[in-house]
């Protein structure tokens, strides 16, 4: 890992252990912490602290950390509520909070989660307050509207690519392009550099979610974090499965739908067969090189005025991870 990352990463990791969470109701406080200490990757406040550290402001980093928990409390929110609606049983290799402690505090947890995150909008300056503020508003919405849309695909059969490219962009590309705008707007950057950066976000978080769905067939599960095949099992309308669609001719087609649908748990390695058959890894790794192109892209504008490199580098490793 880039030496940047890791000191960012071990001041995200510090700044959470000092948050003095309240301990009682102890059985609502105790799945946050468990949230909170269970890991993770931290990518959303690196991204932002890295774009933070890419635009200029090197020296006075510390102070926005405050405002990158914003980012990583709001995620982690959004997790509880995700395990519960897919009735997972594992994230990061542990027991999910609605597995150990059941729905109804699941639920709370993840409210709360979500409300103390508010709380470092006191961080913000005043003069930009409202606007960040209404900008991540708009966010949390985006990221339940994603959310709904994922569950309201798992009950029809067949859906367009674009229509996935939508759900994804909203549940997950939202929130990574907000990262990076967020670090812009705190630094009063020109609406051409914010443009970019949220560009950059919103293609780098399409490629993350493809990567996901790919590494939920194909991922090692002791290092993925999470039960491999659970997307099949739900019926999810990820990348491979509307990818599938396109490629099989109308008889295997309806097979492959009734097969998926089934509530069978042993139709996870069928199904897996008949994306290797189809040769769905192509597919994927060409769909990640195009976004990975547009995002290049937009590094290149950036580089013109700014240090992006270990940004960059950054957010490529996180199309090419395994985990």
């Amino acid at each position: 890992m880039n030496q940047k990352v890791t000191f960012f990463l071990e001041l995200i990791e510090n700044r959470i252990k000092n948050e003095r969470i309240k301990k009682t109701p102890f059985n609502l406080y105790k799945p946050i912490l468990y949230t909170l200490e269970n890991g993770g990757k931290r990518i959303r406040p690196l991204l932002f602290l890295l774009t933070i550290d890419a635009l200029g402001n090197k020296k006075d980093i510390d102070k926005f950390i405050d405002c990158a928990l914003i980012l990583e409390f709001f995620h982690n929110s959004t997790l509880i509520h995700d395990d519960i609606m897919d009735e997972a049983e594992t994230r990061r290799n542990k027991a999910t909070v609605y597995k150990k402690w059941g729905r109804d505090i699941a639920i709370l947890a993840g409210d709360v989660l979500l409300l103390t995150a508010f709380k470092f909008f006191h961080k913000i300056p005043k003069n930009i307050l409202c606007k960040i503020l209404n900008d991540f508003i708009d966010v949390t919405i985006k990221v339940c509207e994603g959310q709904q849309l994922d569950l309201d695909y798992q009950k029809i059969k067949s859906i367009k690519i674009k229509q996935y490219y939508k759900m994804i962009r909203l549940k997950t590309a939202e929130l990574l392009a907000f990262s990076l705008k967020f670090a812009g707007l705190l630094l009063n950057k020109e609406l051409s550099t914010i443009k970019t950066l949220y560009k950059i976000g919103i293609n780098l978080g399409l490629a993350f979610q493809i990567q996901d769905d790919y590494l939920d067939v194909y991922g090692n599960e002791e290092k993925f974090g999470k039960k491999i095949g659970n997307d099949i099992i739900c019926a999810k309308k990820n990348f491979l499965y509307v990818k599938a669609l396109s490629c099989l001719n109308e008889k295997d087609k309806f097979e492959f739908i009734k097969l998926y649908h089934d509530n069978d748990p042993s139709k996870v390695s069928k199904i897996v067969s008949i994306y290797n058959n189809i040769n769905l890894n192509q597919l994927v790794i060409q769909e990640l090189s195009f976004l990975k192109q547009k995002i290049l892209k937009d590094f290149e504008i950036l580089s013109k005025k700014y240090n992006v490199i270990t940004l960059k580098e950054f957010c490529l490793s996180l199309m090419d991870r395994d985990k």
